[in-house]
């Protein structure tokens, strides 16, 4: 049986787990998976799994329940999938690869930081809208819209 720990999604009058990383201990005070985002049909599911270490968050995409690790800097905190598109091919989140989060999202699956007149600043991507052409942020504890 699988962790209740895990990402799931409630379908049918029903939760269905996503799973965990094989590898990750299934132990924990915390959860191993997360689930965050989801494509307009239901098919993507955006969110994040812990690393074999259960210290390090890989961005996730489960495809039909299938899970595709998204590109990302495997130290620190790593990277979570806070929202994806309506179609699923954007998703958007934060990075930890240092000491603090910066608002991260990823376009024809490469990973981008966010960047204000080429600098970076602390924040996270919180949501993206169904077409893909607004992103909500917090930008130094400030709310935007990209």
């Amino acid at each position: 049986m699988v962790p209740l720990l895990s990402a799931s999604y409630y379908k049918d009058d029903k939760w269905h787990s996503l799973g965990i990383k094989p590898g990750t201990d299934p132990i924990s005070e915390e959860s191993a998976s997360d689930s965050r985002g989801i494509s307009t049909d239901g098919t993507i599911i955006g969110g994040a799994m812990k690393d074999e270490t259960s210290t390090r968050w890989e961005p996730t995409i489960w495809t039909n329940g299938i899970p595709q690790i998204l590109e990302y800097e495997p130290i620190g905190q790593g990277t979570i999938i806070n929202d994806i598109s309506g179609d699923g091919s954007i998703p958007v989140g934060w990075g930890a690869p240092y000491s603090q989060r910066v608002p991260v999202y990823w376009k024809q699956g490469q990973l981008k930081y966010f960047e204000v007149n080429g600098m970076y600043y602390t924040g996270e991507c919180q949501a993206i809208s169904p077409n893909g052409r607004f992103i909500g942020v917090t930008i130094e504890g400030d709310a935007a819209l990209y």
